[in-house]
């Protein structure tokens, strides 16, 4: 069963009810979310696994709530701009041919909501995408990019940008063999010809999926609006990681805008 980290300050704040922790923690167990070990406000807990929206906080914050009597997510829609839009190109039918995406505006973030983030979508790819074959996550600052975006398949070589976490150009080949995610994830992209590519109108990558995002389009603290894209080869399994992604975004005020 996955094991995920919360901390309970922000867990008492997403849940907005005024709850003790000796409630809480008890509250936990009934939703199937064993406490393992608890360090101040640090808790490690073991949670089912056929509850894909308790890999973070958020969820696991909807479900306290809801088994209290509160109230569930109200969904809020952006209005008043058009739709982004995603051409996927055929080059990827043969390499990865589905991609699902949204965008979710006004969120508010902090150093424990991107680690929520980033543990939420980790604990997505190793279960139902397994290990990034299924699906694969990729979320940006929406404020760093230009749509329309491009998802087409692209010849190694004549990929060109500066990997998450680097400070170099690279090509889609240097990729796969100097950084630690591409190592990892090659396997899924062996005998391919073309790999999956994301881009704006403006050209700037966003993403060579499943490996690595682009340093220019991260997440931070700052960040206000995020892109979001699923990418994979399970039509229901990119779904679900979408509206996982969406719900618990939207339980940091974020409202959602589609992508067509």
């Amino acid at each position: 069963m996955p094991t995920i980290n919360i901390d309970m300050r922000d867990l008492k704040r997403l849940i907005g009810l005024n709850l003790e922790k000796d409630a809480i923690c008890e509250t936990l167990s009934a939703l199937k979310c064993e406490p393992e070990q608890i360090v101040g406000d640090k808790i490690t807990l073991e949670v089912t696994s056929d509850r894909p929206d308790f890999f973070s906080s958020e969820g696991i914050a909807r479900g306290v709530r809801l088994y209290h009597g509160g109230s569930g997510l109200r969904i809020k829609y952006y209005q008043g701009a058009r739709p982004v839009s995603i051409r996927v190109d055929p080059s990827t039918a043969e390499v990865r041919p589905y991609i699902v995406s949204a965008v979710v505006r006004d969120v508010s973030l902090d150093e424990e909501a991107l680690i929520q983030m980033m543990q939420l979508q980790e604990k997505l790819h190793s279960t139902y995408c397994s290990n990034r074959r299924k699906g694969s996550i990729g979320i940006y600052d929406m404020d760093k990019i230009s749509p329309p975006l491009n998802y087409a398949a692209v010849p190694p070589d004549d990929i060109r940008f500066i990997p998450l976490g680097f400070n170099e150009v690279m090509s889609g080949s240097e990729i796969l063999k100097r950084t630690p995610k591409g190592s990892e994830y090659a396997w899924i992209l062996e005998g391919k010809k073309k790999y999956p590519l994301l881009r704006d109108s403006k050209g700037r990558v966003l993403s060579m999926p499943p490996i690595i995002n682009s340093e220019d389009t991260k997440v931070t603290e700052d960040t206000k609006n995020l892109i979001i894209d699923v990418t994979g080869t399970e039509e229901r399994t990119i779904n679900l990681c979408l509206n996982i992604l969406v719900t618990s975004l939207m339980e940091r005020g974020g409202t959602v805008q589609q992508v067509e």
